[in-house]
């Protein structure tokens, strides 16, 4: 059963303080995109985007679920997983108010392909994005797919220097010119409405993810181990550096939403040859280990960010001395901002 909806848009945008531009369905909600009004005198607004995501069914335990959620989602502290910011709970109903993403998904970012340095960058920051949220106590999102990694263009958010652009018409776009351009893309995990259901549940918590990029054992309940973000990493690791999935299959066919014919992906997760067209041996080694039908022999993702660096400093020592040093300088800022943030704030609203 479905939530019967009674508050209106209009009702919404008075509380958001901005107009709903755009409404998206997924798995466990109902996304909003808002574009913020100018708080007077100002007649522009920043961030211009938010988006705010509600619970879209309220039958069973779905309610719970979705507040479930949310408080494993705020836990996460890094800059590559989408930050939630509060929730407004009007006339009952919780709206979860968080980064908007609008620049688009990992997948167009795929389509467009990518060259080795974008290559490296995009995938460190999907696997630093998981060491973070597996360091906060998210052990498995469970449905780690291109769809569920969003992107910002930093190009329109600063200026070389790194400092927001704000209302400014005259500026240079970031990255300044001795980073590479992938540097203007910051890639963010999302949607945790699968995360940890395995703990909860090791026969039916098994379930989850999208056929291209499931594992084995999300398939097959008696497979032991549990590992299903690794196979899907090693899946779109081989979509990155190769521009294809390791079926062979176009980078199209892999990223349509609902790729049909369920038992020809699940044979192929389980005995399917990987293919995998790789320039590095050592990187193509690594993809075929993470996509390894035994969980317990797929690396970790530490192992996997170690060897991701160690292979871009082959091949670019300054840019990847630069990522890492990114890297270094967004974990210390994000880290004293949450300081001051150790619950998630909440409002109240009646319409």
């Amino acid at each position: 059963m479905k939530l019967k909806i009674n508050i209106t848009n209009e009702q919404l945008e008075s509380i958001f303080k901005g107009k709903i531009v755009k409404t998206f369905e997924g798995n466990s909600g109902l996304i909003y995109l808002v574009e913020n009004y100018p708080a007077p005198p100002k007649t522009k607004s920043f961030p211009r985007y938010i988006a705010y995501k509600k619970c879209k069914r309220y039958d069973g335990d779905s309610f719970e679920i979705f507040k479930e959620e949310t408080n494993k989602w705020f836990q996460i502290t890094s800059r590559f997983v989408l930050p939630i910011q509060y929730i407004n709970i009007i006339d009952g109903e919780y709206y979860v108010c968080m980064r908007a993403g609008i620049h688009g998904t990992l997948s167009e970012l795929i389509k467009n392909g990518f060259d080795i340095v974008s290559s490296f960058n995009i995938s460190l920051q999907i696997v630093k994005g998981l060491i973070d949220m597996h360091n906060c106590g998210i052990q498995h999102h469970q449905d780690l797919n291109p769809q569920n990694i969003m992107f910002e263009d930093l190009s329109t958010i600063f200026d070389e220097e790194g400092k927001p652009i704000l209302f400014r018409d005259n500026y240079k776009p970031y990255p300044p010119e001795h980073l590479h351009e992938s540097f203007k893309y910051r890639v963010m995990i999302s949607d945790f409405g699968m995360a940890n259901y395995f703990i909860k549940d090791p026969i039916q918590g098994k379930s989850g993810g999208k056929f291209a990029y499931k594992a084995p054992e999300q398939y097959d309940k008696n497979i032991r181990g549990f590992s299903p973000d690794l196979f899907a990493l090693g899946v779109i690791l081989c979509l990155i550096f190769t521009n294809k999935h390791p079926t062979g299959k176009t980078v199209d066919f892999a990223l349509k939403k609902s790729p049909k014919l369920k038992q020809g992906w699940e044979c192929w997760a389980k005995n399917g040859k990987r293919i995998i067209e790789c320039g590095s041996e050592i990187i193509q080694d690594l993809i075929t280990r993470l996509l390894s039908s035994n969980p317990h022999y797929r690396p970790s993702l530490e192992h996997v960010y170690d060897v991701l660096f160690t292979e871009f400093y082959k091949e670019d020592p300054y840019q990847a001395h630069s990522c890492k040093l990114n890297f270094q300088m967004l974990d210390r800022d994000y880290k004293e901002d949450r300081k001051t943030r150790t619950t998630l704030e909440t409002f109240e609203y009646m319409t």
